[in-house]
């Protein structure tokens, strides 16, 4: 218990750490604007991936881990595949609607934001992997019921921003100052690194093959 604790909170501190670096490779070799672009474009990403979700993260919690422990294995795969069916359209409708919406927050909501076609384009970009995003939560939660907490923490608090940072300082290593000029460049970064670790969530196999033992914590 000790040890999985441990693990979880070193995790989490790796899931800061990632965090603030990639805020430092932001404001450090970007400027303010970019930083604000990056920001606008997370919070917008972040309230629309809630009402993707439509609170099946902790539906899952609640009835994977209920099932589990009643060793009903068929069940665990139904409220999983039920859960994807449902989350996969309701994502994909607030994917759409934040991306239609881009210009009316840019002018309307974000209006301290000068470069509009920038701010625009980052949430556009952001919109676009709201149901990858929903996919990676929905894993973590799934991994979080069968008490596979280091691979949920992974999940959670580090791999968005480990890859982000890869990806942003690799480009900019690769391509150079003119690379620098992008605005929406740490955007990018961010929406692939989403789409990278929501890949890499159905690798952890949110649903073993044996639902019905109990399976040690393997997911690192």
């Amino acid at each position: 218990l000790v040890v999985g604790s441990a693990d979880f909170f070193a995790l989490r501190v790796l899931g800061m750490a990632a965090s603030y670096l990639f805020i430092y490779i932001i404001s450090h070799w970007y400027g303010k604007a970019a930083l604000g672009i990056y920001s606008l474009a997370l919070i917008s990403w972040r309230v629309a991936s809630i009402y993707g979700r439509v609170g099946l993260d902790n539906a899952f919690v609640k009835f994977i881990a209920q099932f589990k422990a009643e060793k009903r294995p068929d069940q665990v795969k139904r409220v999983y595949r039920l859960g994807l069916k449902i989350a996969i359209p309701a994502s994909l409708a607030a994917s759409v609607v934040l991306y239609l919406s881009a210009p009316f927050l840019a002018v309307n909501v974000f209006d301290k934001i000068q470069n509009k076609t920038a701010l625009i384009s980052g949430i556009r970009m952001a919109a676009i992997v709201i149901t990858p995003g929903v996919l990676l939560y929905l894993n973590a939660a799934a991994l979080k019921a069968h008490k596979r907490m280091k691979g949920f923490s992974f999940l959670i608090n580090v791999a968005q921003f480990l890859i982000a940072c890869a990806l942003l300082s690799g480009a900019v290593l690769v391509a150079g100052k003119s690379f620098m000029d992008h605005n929406t460049a740490p955007v990018a970064a961010f929406a692939l690194a989403t789409a990278a670790a929501a890949v890499i969530s159905f690798g952890f196999r949110p649903i073993p093959r044996e639902t019905g033992t109990q399976q040690p914590d393997q997911s690192i």
